[in-house]
């Protein structure tokens, strides 16, 4: 009897010792990448002025890929779906005044494909930048012109088609400038850079 199981023993270990490493079960590896979009400022719900600054909802940004280095990215378009909070620092309503810009931002975002194929997720990050008040038609209806910095981290949640099953996350940045809050007349780059497996 002994003599089986050591029998069995040596068979069962040439065995594994003859499967392919390959074969075995492998998590998936990690790669890194960033891709960076041209954005314009599309929409607001809402804007609401408050002694503390401005809160807008439902702001959305969109635009398209035009650098990546993760090929499934690659020609696909980017939107966004979000809420911020943010405050002029300085602010007067004095024409010619200008100051800083502090705030945090939330929300949601999508990738497409151009095969119609999504990776969505949520990402959040604080703002930063600088205003100023002008008038510069003359028509005592004065605007903000402002260049806004967001730096911050996303996690995508869900994808489909090529996306499906991938996870992904890292850090988000953004640089934008124009007329604050108003839709064609604002906008800049936005950089997702992490990992997906």
């Amino acid at each position: 009897m002994k003599k089986k199981l050591a029998f069995l023993g040596i068979v069962a270990l040439v065995a594994l010792m003859a499967f392919p490493a390959t074969a075995l079960a492998q998590p998936p590896t990690s790669t890194s990448f960033s891709a960076t979009a041209v954005v314009g400022l599309t929409g607001t719900k809402a804007t609401v002025p408050t002694p503390a600054g401005v809160i807008t909802t439902r702001e959305n940004l969109s635009g398209s890929v035009v650098a990546t280095d993760w090929s499934d990215l690659a020609g696909a378009t980017l939107s966004t779906d979000h809420n911020s909070r943010s405050a002029l620092l300085g602010f007067t309503g004095v024409v010619g005044s200008s100051g800083s810009i502090t705030g945090q931002l939330r929300g949601n975002f999508t990738f497409t494909s151009p095969a119609g194929d999504r990776i969505s997720g949520r990402f959040d990050a604080s703002i930063g930048g600088s205003w100023m008040l002008i008038d510069f038609t003359g028509t005592g209806q004065p605007i903000v012109l402002a260049t806004v910095t967001n730096s911050g981290s996303w996690q995508a949640g869900s994808g489909s088609g090529i996306y499906s099953g991938v996870k992904a996350s890292g850090s988000y940045s953004g640089s934008f400038a124009g007329i604050l809050g108003a839709p064609g007349l604002f906008g800049g780059t936005a950089t997702f850079s992490g990992t997906h497996r």
